[in-house]
């Protein structure tokens, strides 16, 4: 989110992506407000949350426990999803890849994957083409040796799932499928294929999103996986996120993608405009009309409100337009250069200092400053007190000694300029993260694996193997081997 006074002109570059999307502006007030939306609907937490999971192996057992969850609301729903993740991992609710995990739903991390499973139900749909199956709806495709797909739709047909399976095959022999039969987008709830043996098969679609489908779906095919396990029989049960019901479900906001909006400051608008006024606009400008646009910052420099007073004494419109135009041509007049004097820090502390009143004062602050510098806030920034002379000396000396003009260090990886962005970043540190959660699963202390991982990164060779004087370790030795991918 940028900033910017109304009546600049902007630009948004264009955008291309890998995937389709979409770039929304809209201006409220002072403020412009820029948003990148996915062509695709948004991936539910629950959904974020199961892939995040499968990535430690956990998703199997957290499909079984939402399937038993009763939550009536879309609210409880995710509340109660949020709570079985946190029970998955490690540490008792402390787990450190439980913070990732969250990080990455709050930026649509897996956005995408899910949306490329969902890809695979609308081949499936226009394959078999299921009958009174609105999208939305649980349903299952269920493929037996020796006969075409079955297509299983609803609550009440998918509480007749294992009944169908131990059924008689009837039907053409010819595969209908339009969907892969396995894909590295499955959630797999039972597995058992022998070679040179068949098998049947069953895939499941629903939106995680949506409590009562997803339920319906869950408990279905895990009851088959469980029935298919207990009786030795081979087959193979898996989950595939589903689209969500509705004309237009909301679209996938790509919190973690950026985009460059382009402004132009205060100084290069009056700059361009010098000399274009015609005698028509100055003639409205005598007339007040001046008033009606937004105020520029430069006004309130020397303590005057000219809305305020024009409020206040109907009738002087004329004349108070003539003084905001001596004062804007005042603040842009150019500074002395012994003016200009550790305006960078002087901007800093004074955002500093709103900022202890309120945090969002703060941050309006450095986007005023932003909007008409140095022009506008030259002045101001550069008075001050022999106090905040010395604090801005000591700021640009401690800013000397940051490594690096612009530099960003992630556990002791230096992030390429390219790379700094919120899905770059959690996409970095997951071997990491994944890492610690499955050692710290075992038995072993978080920030002791954090410091042996961040230890064993490319660079100075560190041991790949570990003495602990345990055989039971390692049957054939005294030493745990460990084995990492980046």
């Amino acid at each position: 989110r940028k900033s910017c006074r109304q009546g600049r002109t902007h630009a948004l570059r264009p955008l291309r992506w890998l995937f389709a999307a979409s770039a929304v502006n809209s201006a409220r007030g002072l403020e412009v407000e820029v948003s990148v939306e996915a062509a695709w609907p948004e991936a539910s937490l629950t959904a974020e949350l199961l892939e995040g999971l499968a990535e430690v192996d956990r998703a199997q057992d957290f499909l079984r426990s939402l399937a038993a969850t009763a939550a009536p609301s879309v609210a409880e729903w995710r509340g109660a999803a949020a709570r079985v993740a946190e029970a998955q991992l490690c540490c008792d609710g402390s787990s450190s890849y439980g913070r990732l995990l969250s990080l990455r739903a709050r930026h649509a991390f897996s956005s995408a994957a899910v949306q490329a499973a969902r890809g695979l139900e609308t081949a499936d749909r226009e394959a078999l083409e299921p009958k009174d199956c609105p999208v939305g709806t649980p349903w299952v495709v269920l493929g037996r040796p020796g006969a075409s797909e079955d297509v299983l739709c609803g609550a009440e047909a998918l509480a007749g799932l294992q009944t169908r399976l131990e059924a008689p095959a009837a039907g053409d022999e010819q595969s209908l499928r339009g969907a892969p039969k396995r894909s590295d987008l499955d959630h797999v709830l039972f597995e058992a294929t022998p070679a040179g043996q068949a098998y049947p098969e069953v895939i499941g679609y629903a939106d995680l999103g949506e409590p009562k489908s997803a339920v319906v779906l869950l408990k279905a095919l895990i009851g088959l996986a469980d029935f298919l396990k207990g009786s030795g029989r081979p087959g193979r049960v898996a989950f595939r996120h589903g689209m969500p019901a509705g004309d237009s479900p909301p679209r996938a906001m790509m919190a973690g993608y950026g985009l460059e909006l382009l402004t132009r400051s205060a100084d290069e608008v009056a700059k361009a405009s010098e000399g274009d006024a015609s005698t028509a606009d100055a003639e409205k400008d005598a007339g007040g009309a001046c008033l009606d646009e937004v105020a520029d910052p430069a006004e309130f420099f020397h303590g005057i409100d000219i809305p305020a007073m024009a409020k206040r004494h109907p009738g002087s419109e004329a004349a108070l337009c003539g003084l905001r135009g001596d004062l804007v041509t005042a603040a842009e007049k150019p500074l002395l250069p012994w003016e200009l004097t550790r305006l960078g820090a002087r901007a800093a502390m004074r955002a500093v200092r709103l900022a202890n009143k309120t945090g969002v004062a703060g941050l309006v602050a450095l986007g005023e400053v932003a909007q008409n510098y140095p022009s506008g806030w030259g002045r101001e920034l550069s008075a001050g007190s022999a106090a905040d002379v010395e604090m801005a000396r000591e700021l640009m000396q401690d800013a000397e000694t940051i490594k690096g003009q612009d530099s960003l260090e992630v556990n002791g990886w230096e992030v390429p300029l390219k790379q700094r962005g919120a899905l770059p970043l959690l996409r970095s540190q997951l071997p990491l993260f994944k890492g610690v959660e499955m050692l710290a699963r075992s038995g072993f202390d978080q920030a002791a694996m954090f410091q042996l991982l961040q230890d064993s990164r490319p660079g100075t060779s560190a041991p790949t193997r570990i003495d602990f004087g345990d055989p039971r370790f390692d049957s054939r030795g005294s030493s745990l081997v460990f084995k990492f991918s980046w």
